[in-house]
């Protein structure tokens, strides 16, 4: 976000994602700079794309390893991102931050690691994968390619 702030691209992105509904993909990172707030590094004001919060997985009753790091399933609710892509696909992950308090139609994916962890996430032409498509194999092609027909 000190990044984005201090380039000026704050302003810009919320002009063309809220006001010219351009698509736009977060994915790990990118999807949690669309919350609220972090409390990664330390507590920082997100884009507010998304109505939620970014907290580190043992907040939420996480008793496994930090980072997770590795494949998982994700259990998928349907729309045109994850068209083609089986239920309980095994999608590639490092991270060790979540969100939460997420509206339930907003999500539109989850992974078990411990605890649910929403996993995609969408509202109108914003999509947010915590996992990696691009270190996911035929399925992470799967969902890049999805989206870019969208856009």
């Amino acid at each position: 976000m000190d990044n984005l702030n201090s380039h000026g691209w704050t302003a810009k992105l919320t002009t063309l994602v809220k006001e010219k509904k351009i698509p736009i993909l977060g994915i790990c990172l990118g999807m949690h700079l669309f919350a609220n707030s972090s409390n990664e590094v330390k507590k920082t004001k997100g884009l507010s794309f998304i109505d939620g919060d970014v907290v580190r997985l043992d907040e939420i009753g996480c008793k496994n390893r930090l980072p997770h790091v590795g494949w998982n399933e994700v259990k998928l609710k349907k729309f045109s991102l994850v068209e083609s892509v089986e239920q309980n696909s095994d999608f590639y992950f490092v991270h060790s931050y979540c969100y939460k308090n997420l509206k339930n139609d907003l999500i539109v994916g989850t992974t078990n690691y411990d605890v649910e962890i929403i996993s995609i996430i969408k509202s109108d032409n914003i999509i947010g994968t915590q996992f990696h498509p691009e270190k996911s194999s035929h399925v992470g092609k799967k969902i890049l390619k999805n989206f870019l027909e969208i856009s």
